[in-house]
């Protein structure tokens, strides 16, 4: 599931609402934005905190931080 976020602390994936682009926060490039996204309020975490969560609710990874 897809919890609305207005941090960056406490999970690792973090997905763009907007997007639906997820990004891996402990390989995070400059180019991703995580800040922009959080203070626009479309950032979410999943639960569980995991890649397959992500896809699994149609998030694509980030060309950047998920290689």
């Amino acid at each position: 599931m897809a919890i609305v976020v207005n941090s960056r602390f406490g999970f690792r994936y973090f997905g763009d609402i907007e997007k639906k682009i997820f990004h891996d926060l402990y390989n995070e490039k400059h180019d991703c934005r995580i800040n922009s996204i959080i203070s626009s309020n479309k950032g979410v975490r999943f639960e569980p905190d995991t890649e397959e969560q992500a896809i699994k609710e149609g998030y694509k990874k980030c060309e950047l931080c998920l290689k």
